[in-house]
Order: C-alpha cells, then sequence, then structure tokens
C-alpha cells in the first residue's frame, strides 16, 4: 500500500446562504448533508471557522478580505470516497495514512497525469499536464487534443506497467480511463478536466484536474 496524498472532496448542494447577525460577519448556510464537511470557500478564498449546527446547517465565518465585499461563490466540501460528478481532487499529506483499492489507482493516475515525460528518476512517463501551465491557449480544440493525449498515454503507460503481474488486486488495476467532462475559462485561463478511471473489480471513480493557463 502507498500513503494517500490525494483526499477526494464531495461539493455539497446548497439551499440557502444568509447573512448571520452576530458580531463576526458570518453566513448561515443550508445544504443538503454537513456531517463530513472539512472546508467552505467563499470566491475562493477558505473560511477561517466552521461551525456545523446540524446535519442541514452550518455556519462560516467570512474571511477577512472579504467583509464588505459582495460574495458571488459559496462552496462547502465534504470528505470521503465518494466520487460523484461534483468530486474534486485536493492534495495532502497527513500523517501516514494508507491507501489501497480504487482510490490509490486514481492517486497513481493522477500523478503521472501532472508528471511531465523524462522529469522523475524512476518513472518517465506522464501526461504533461503541469507543463501547460502558464502556456498559451490557441484553440479549445487545441487544448482537448492534449488532455485526451495525455489521459491515452497514462492509460497505456498504466496497463503496461500492470500487465503479467497477479500481484496486483483487480480493485487496482486500471480497465479504462476516459475524459468525460472539459470546461474552459477563457478569462482565467483555467481548464477543468474530469476523467472518468474504472478498474476491473467494475468500480469507476469521477475526478477533477484544474489547471490554468495563459488566455
Amino acid at each position: 500500500m502507498d500513503l494517500q496524498f490525494v483526499r477526494l472532496l464531495d461539493l455539497v448542494p446548497l439551499r440557502q446562504v444568509l447573512p448571520l447577525r452576530v458580531e463576526i460577519p458570518t453566513l448561515d448556510i443550508f445544504g443538503q448533508d454537513f456531517r463530513k464537511v472539512v472546508s467552505v470557500y467563499m470566491n475562493g478564498i477558505q473560511s477561517p471557522d466552521v461551525v456545523v449546527v446540524n446535519q442541514g446547517r452550518l455556519w462560516a465565518q467570512i474571511p477577512d478580505s472579504l467583509v464588505g465585499s459582495k460574495i458571488s461563490s459559496v462552496n462547502v466540501y465534504s470528505s470521503g470516497l465518494i466520487m460523484t460528478e461534483r468530486t474534486q481532487i485536493q492534495f495532502s499529506l497527513e500523517g501516514n495514512r494508507k491507501t489501497a483499492g480504487l482510490l490509490q489507482l486514481i492517486q497513481l493516475f493522477v500523478k503521472l497525469l501532472l508528471q511531465s515525460p523524462r522529469t522523475d528518476s524512476f518513472d518517465v512517463v506522464g501526461g504533461g499536464y503541469l507543463a501547460h501551465i502558464g502556456t498559451n491557449i490557441e484553440s479549445r480544440q487545441d487544448i482537448e487534443n492534449k488532455v485526451r493525449d495525455g489521459v491515452d498515454v497514462v492509460t497505456q503507460a498504466i496497463r503496461a506497467r500492470q500487465q503479467g503481474d497477479t500481484r496486483i488486486p483487480l480493485d487496482q488495476r486500471l480497465q479504462s480511463a476516459d475524459v468525460v467532462g472539459l470546461r474552459v475559462v477563457a478569462e482565467t485561463g483555467q481548464v477543468d478536466v474530469r476523467v472518468a478511471i474504472s478498474n476491473q473489480a467494475g468500480q469507476t471513480g469521477l475526478s477533477l484536474v484544474s489547471t490554468e493557463a495563459v488566455a
């Protein structure tokens, strides 16, 4: 087993967001299930203090930099191996927690997808996603070609690596990887890529990888 360095965060659907009448600027947030909430972001900035009142309600302090400003987006993230169309990946290394199964396969795939070819002493394969950060976007078709090429390269590399190794369990063996979503935000140069990763045990996980380039 490997150390876990990716955490899957599920974007919780919200029903209502209201200002809370307390001394510290705070939002009163209502949603579906806040039992495993790990963070709240407002306009892309993390709230410094979150209190889960009950399963469907929480209070989140407004970051100092946003006090008095218009808050246009509120995102609430919960943890767990959920992997729905809302799931995003966060990188962190906490303690010595181990990972296995589908999550370990996703970790391997994402690592190779971000890695540039021939930059790792122990693995020369890479999808090259990090190398695209800061580069110019010529067209959506150009982005889509690079995205799909990277996924294909990593898919073939993992299959070749796993072929003939009977020690690898089915839930860690790659069956397929497909680009199921691509969003380009020209104003910020952000590219969101959603990949469906399936193992040979019949499980599928949806992962979102975001990078930024110069539009």
